[in-house]
């Protein structure tokens, strides 16, 4: 009877064993992902005379650093504001990892187009990184005529 049950739980704990390590990625490290998020803006820019009325999109200009051939401009998303009048927004960009990169570094400039919805002074800040844990922008106010 103790035969019986000493295999019956070394059959068992070989099927879990066998199962367990039958699952398991093999964590090849040759395979490449990618990985997406944020990339720090270093400057933000906007023509004075190009400023539309309420409704209309206004260019503003966001350059920042690509790191690589890796590294790319996705998009521009928007990050969430307490104020009406503020408009914060940063670049998202991807990586792919474990693939051969380039180290040079990339200054791009991309064109966000910012539609306000209201007159007045509206402020545009887009993300610039974190310090000390806390966000950090870059700002521009701009005056939006009604008409």
């Amino acid at each position: 009877m103790k035969v019986i049950k000493l295999l019956t739980y070394f059959t068992m704990l070989m099927f879990v064993g066998f199962t367990t390590i039958s699952c398991l990625n093999d964590d090849n490290s040759s395979e490449e992902y990618t990985s997406y998020g944020f990339v720090p803006a270093l400057k933000l820019e906007y023509n004075v005379d190009s400023v539309a009325p309420i409704k209309k999109p206004t260019n503003i200009h966001v350059t920042f650093e690509l790191k690589g051939d890796c590294q790319d401009f996705v998009e521009f998303k928007d990050i969430a504001s307490s104020a009406s009048d503020v408009k914060n927004f940063g670049v998202f960009g991807s990586q792919k990892n474990n693939s051969s990169c380039t180290n040079d570094i990339r200054i791009v400039t991309k064109t966000y187009r910012f539609v306000p919805t209201k007159a007045g002074e509206n402020t545009i800040r887009v993300w610039a990184g974190k310090l000390n844990g806390e966000d950090i922008y870059i700002s521009e106010t701009i005056q939006i005529p009604a008409e």
